[in-house]
């Protein structure tokens, strides 16, 4: 048996092609095509969210309850049945796929890195992008949700209640 493993099975010989960052370490085809297809998907159900024959009438106000607006922040009056369909299917396992498909390559990671690098390594690839995110661009992003919902838009106005 070859010494060229997989990331998630010790015993099964891995596609001999070659990483970007290390080539020492095979890559597996099948997974990264799977990884691509699963973001497809989530890609696709966030776009028809504001085409969903389900979701919820715009907001009168951002500070009002329920406060459906953050999962559904602009919805179009015009809407398909056929959505309801893909978002359905994508909610019964798309998100669990990528948990699982995540967790594949953790335990290769620990043992290469330890705790102390691999904690490192996710906060700045993951908590830093979150940061500036969240603080720069959710503010743009859910502007529209305000524009939509109020009908005096201010900028002050907008500010007090995404601040709320």
């Amino acid at each position: 048996m070859s010494a060229i493993t997989t990331s998630f099975s010790r015993h099964e010989e891995a596609v001999p092609t070659q990483s970007r960052s290390n080539p020492d370490v095979p890559y597996n085809i099948a997974v990264g095509y799977l990884r691509a297809c699963v973001t497809a998907l989530v890609v696709a159900h966030h776009a028809i969210l504001a085409y969903h024959p389900f979701a919820p009438p715009p907001p009168a106000s951002l500070n009002g309850g329920p406060q459906w607006w953050r999962a559904f922040p602009v919805v179009d009056s015009h809407r398909w049945v056929g959505f309801s369909l893909l978002a359905g299917f994508n909610d019964i396992f798309f998100m669990s796929l990528m948990f699982f498909l995540s967790g594949l390559f953790v335990w290769n990671s620990l043992e290469r890195k330890g705790n102390g690098a691999f904690l490192r390594d996710r906060l700045l690839r993951l908590g830093i992008p979150f940061a500036a995110v969240a603080v720069l661009v959710a503010p743009l992003a859910y502007y529209p949700t305000y524009l939509q919902a109020s009908v005096h838009p201010t900028f002050t106005d907008f500010r007090g209640q995404w601040l709320s």
